[in-house]
């Protein structure tokens, strides 16, 4: 019986910014091996977005898998 490859499988930090006109947009941090990294990263992620985007507030965020069979 040929030998079935493992799925892999990777989490991409995802935030959600929008001023306070209304106007959101996403990005995502980079890709990670497992949620736990992933959910270690946000708050990088948090102070990035605040650095980078000065005018746009964090207002939510999540880690997404990623992968076949997801």
């Amino acid at each position: 019986m040929p030998r079935q490859e493992a799925l892999e499988v990777m989490w991409t930090a995802l935030f959600l910014l929008c001023s306070v006109e209304g106007s959101c947009f996403a990005f995502g941090g980079p890709a990670l091996p497992n949620e736990q990294q992933c959910l270690m990263s946000i708050p990088i992620g948090v102070d990035y977005a605040g650095q980078t985007f000065p005018n746009l507030r964090v207002v939510s965020y999540k880690c997404v898998q990623w992968g076949e069979g997801v």
